[in-house]
This record gives structure tokens, sequence and C-alpha cells, in this order.
């Protein structure tokens, strides 16, 4: 094929939804570092020239890839009468976003407010802790809060199931159970906490872990009724 023939087949296969789906096809098997327009251009079978009609660097194309991620929120299906119901719908989605798309994570360590669709994510949840909150500097908070805790949960969930996948455990009991284990086997003189708390602190990446730590901080900007 000529030169001005594979432009013309780059330009009809190409398009800007394609190019972020091979590159967040990259970044969730490999790691943002693996990310380039190089390597991106050749999984697309493409001139890296031809990625820049696109995106004019690749700090440009992975806020655009987080922002891709984060677009599926639809705020109705997270509504709920109970504001502290709508909050947790709503974090818990971020989470589990978070944890099936590893590879835009880092861009939480760089970036505080990614693209468009995170303003308007934000401004539905603010809103609703705005109605609840003692004042707009509680909603905030809170907000933040509630914002670097599922970030950190979803880091160190993430982290642990790299772990598991690496030892070769497909059965998450099974590595639950080897990691209370580890805690338990420890010297009890120097680490008695860890070793009474093994059964707790061996399950930190747990669903019912994120769900207490979470209602923690939703109770924090209004106790729930008794």
């Amino acid at each position: 094929m000529s030169a001005a023939g594979r432009a013309t087949h780059e330009r009809a296969s190409l398009s800007r939804e394609s190019v972020l789906e091979a590159a967040l096809a990259i970044a969730d098997l490999e790691g943002l570092d693996a990310l380039t327009m190089r390597r991106l251009a050749a999984d697309l079978g493409a001139a890296p020239m031809a990625l820049y009609r696109y995106f004019r660097n690749k700090d440009e194309l992975v806020i655009s890839l987080f922002d891709r991620v984060i677009s599926a929120y639809e705020p109705e299906k997270h509504h709920h009468a109970d504001w502290r119901d709508e909050i947790r719908s709503s974090f818990r989605w971020f989470r589990r976003t978070l944890v099936d798309h590893p590879g835009v994570m880092p861009v939480l360590s760089k970036r505080v407010g990614v693209g468009n669709t995170s303003d308007r994510i934000t401004e539905s949840v603010l809103l609703r802790l705005r109605s609840v909150a003692r004042d707009d500097r509680e909603a905030a908070r809170a907000f933040f809060a509630l914002v670097g805790y599922t970030v950190g949960f979803a880091a160190l969930e993430t982290a642990a199931m790299a772990q598991r996948r690496d030892a070769g455990i497909e059965d998450p009991a099974e590595w639950l159970r080897l990691s209370r284990l580890r805690f338990e086997s420890l010297p009890s003189t120097n680490y008695p906490s860890l070793v009474d708390l093994a059964p707790f602190i061996g399950e930190y990446w747990t669903d019912a872990q994120f769900e207490d730590g979470l209602g923690r901080l939703i109770d924090s900007v209004a106790p729930s009724p008794t």
C-alpha cells in the first residue's frame, strides 16, 4: 500500500474513541508507564503522527482516558431518597471503576479535578452533601475525605489483587486466609496488636471493610438516626 493509501486507511479506521479504547487496554494491562504514543500507534496499526490529530500529547491523552472511564457515571442511577444511600452508591461505583481500570488510577496522584466529567460528578455529589452538612466547609471536607478514602482503598485493593495473581492464588478466600496467617505468625511479644487483630487486619481490602469505612465517613457528616 502506498503512503497515501496508508494515510487514507488510517483516517478511515481511526477515531478518538478507538484511540481511547486501545489506550485503556494498554494502561489496564501493563500500566500507564507502558502507554506511549509510539506503542499506541503500533497497536492501532497507525503512524504515531496520526494520533496527534486527536491528542496533542500523552498528557492530554491520559486526562481524556480518565475522563472516558468516569463518564459512565450517571447521577440519576444513584439517586435515593436517603442521602446516605445516595453517597454510598456513588462511592461504591467509584471504587469499582478504579479497581476495574487500575491503569488510570495514577492520574489521581498527579491531578485534582480531571476534566469536565470529573467536575460534573463532583457537582452532583457536593450538591447532595451541602443539603445535609452543617455548612459548606464541612460539605467540601466530607467530599475530599470520601474521595481520598475511596482512591486509597482502591489502590490497596488493586495491590492486593496483583499480589494474589503473582502468587498464583486464584481463590480470594485462600488469599485472605494466608493474609491473616501472616499477621498471626508474627512474634506476639513484638507485635501484640497485629497478632490479636489479625482476623480483621488480614481482610483490609474486602467489601465489608470498604463499607465499614465508608459508613464511618458518612456518619461524620450527619450521624445516622438511632
